[in-house]
């Protein structure tokens, strides 16, 4: 089973652009447009050579000219398509259409400009050049250099058109090129004719090598340089991964120490409410259910940070409520506004990686500050219009922005705009994946960001 896929949409489209160009050639730049017959006539009545030779090159790069829009949206389109059988590139197919492309367009030319574009050897061998290159998927190679490399290689193949030795072939069998073939041999000047066409011929295809070859040789090394980085960042995620491991056990360990001392509190606190219980000294009592609500809370959080696939029933507003505690310390905490607009909202999260995951969010929206422009930073809930049953914890500033060149690379790991170890906007986006949402996030240049996290709102059970 042959599978057809357009692997290039764009280059695809100027290929077909081009094809639609080749064949209006004819009406955009026609024969008359160069008078090249009237210059081989007073090649003849003034016995001049030089004059022949002339109307040769003007024919030349007159078919070099019609024909490279054709030849080059063939070759584009040829590269963009990709022809598979079993997971193997079919390159034959390709072959195929690409003959198939010119060989329709000259029958479209003869057909709708009256034009006969005669497919002979020197197309032949243009359309296997450019066939070969094709096959040899230079894909680190912008497509201008190949452009200009098929360019080379189109008007090269046009100088056998004008020489007198392959008349017998079929090579320049165009009114035109008989035309001055048959003008050097009343001259004489068919071995001068010949000895130009070689020359040309040569002096393009050489071009056209050297083209070739330093096209290879950026192709291979910008191939090496991706491959290198690749090989980089595989390296830096396993290191990534490994201390990721590590830090991740150290913290279970610690966390798991804190709940001995935490169970003693507990244990104490319990033992003196029933003896003010006791000994009837009821007014101590609230105090206790206080100590007792502050030691589950908090046994709750080191659950939480011990096993972070753990989550818990927890409203906008006390989220809202730990957010602003942690970032309290700030010196910039005074320019935080924090509106809770659905503070009877429920999310079942984990609540301690979420509101680190927030706090990040706001932390980075600080170091966006522009200078000289008070910063403000807004940070609120409401639930989201587009998506039903969906919070959107939004964390908005009025700083630099986020360049446009990196806002599809924001959440990936390793990357940052400010030289940091680029962990943390990675870190948010997996937070609000492990609860079920997801992250978004729009930016203008030098007018601010909206960071925002999409958690699915859950019923509270009464």
């Amino acid at each position: 089973m042959i599978q057809i896929e357009v692997t290039q949409k764009k280059k695809m489209a100027a290929g077909i652009g081009l094809i639609f160009l080749g064949f209006l050639m004819p009406v955009l730049l026609p024969v008359s447009s160069l008078r090249i017959e009237e210059h081989v006539v007073r090649a003849l009545q003034n016995w001049d050579s030089l004059q022949l030779i002339a109307a040769a090159v003007e024919l030349v790069f007159l078919n070099g000219i019609r024909a490279l829009p054709h030849y080059l949206g063939t070759y584009y389109a040829a590269e963009a398509a990709e022809f598979r059988r079993e997971e193997k590139n079919v390159w034959l197919l390709n072959a195929l259409l690409f003959f198939g492309i010119i060989s329709l367009t000259y029958l479209a030319i003869d057909r709708f400009q009256g034009v006969h574009y005669d497919f002979g050897i020197p197309a032949v061998m243009v359309a296997v050049i450019l066939i070969q290159i094709e096959r040899m998927d230079y894909r680190y190679v912008s497509a201008v250099k190949k452009g200009i490399l098929c360019a080379m290689v189109t008007l090269g193949c046009q100088f056998p058109d004008i020489m007198p030795a392959f008349k017998n072939l079929p090579i320049g069998r165009g009114d035109l090129s008989e035309d001055i073939k048959r003008a050097a041999m009343l001259m004489g000047n068919e071995a001068a004719l010949d000895q130009f066409g070689a020359a040309g011929f040569a002096a393009f295809l050489s071009v056209a090598v050297l083209l070739f070859l330093m096209i290879r040789d950026e192709n291979a090394l910008r191939e090496v340089n991706i491959l290198r980085e690749q090989n980089e960042n595989m390296r830096l995620e396993a290191e990534l991964h490994e201390m990721q491991k590590r830090t991740w056990r150290e913290t279970q360990h610690l966390v798991h120490d804190l709940k001995s001392p935490l169970m003693v509190v507990q244990t104490t606190g319990g033992m003196l409410r029933m003896k003010a219980e006791a000994e009837d000294r009821t007014e101590e009592l609230p105090a206790f259910t206080r100590i007792e609500g502050a030691v589950d809370q908090m046994s709750d959080m080191i659950s939480e940070l011990l096993y972070s696939d753990r989550s818990t029933m927890v409203s906008t507003e006390k989220l809202f409520s730990r957010i602003a505690s942690q970032l309290s310390i700030e010196d910039y905490a005074d320019r935080i506004i924090y509106e809770a607009v659905q503070p009877e909202a429920f999310l079942k999260v984990n609540s301690v990686l979420l509101t680190r995951a927030v706090v990040n969010l706001v932390q980075n929206a600080a170091n966006a500050a522009v200078p000289g422009r008070p910063l403000k930073i807004i940070v609120r809930a409401e639930r989201s219009l587009e998506e039903e049953g969906v919070i959107r914890i939004i964390v908005q500033d009025n700083g630099r922005g986020i360049d446009r060149g990196m806002r599809d690379q924001i959440w990936s790991r390793g990357v940052s705009g400010r030289g940091s170890s680029g962990l943390g906007l990675a870190f948010v986006k997996e937070v609000a994946e492990r609860s079920g949402g997801a992250v978004r996030a729009e930016s203008r240049e030098n007018v601010g960001t909206s960071m925002m996290i999409l958690i699915p709102e859950t019923v509270r059970e009464e």
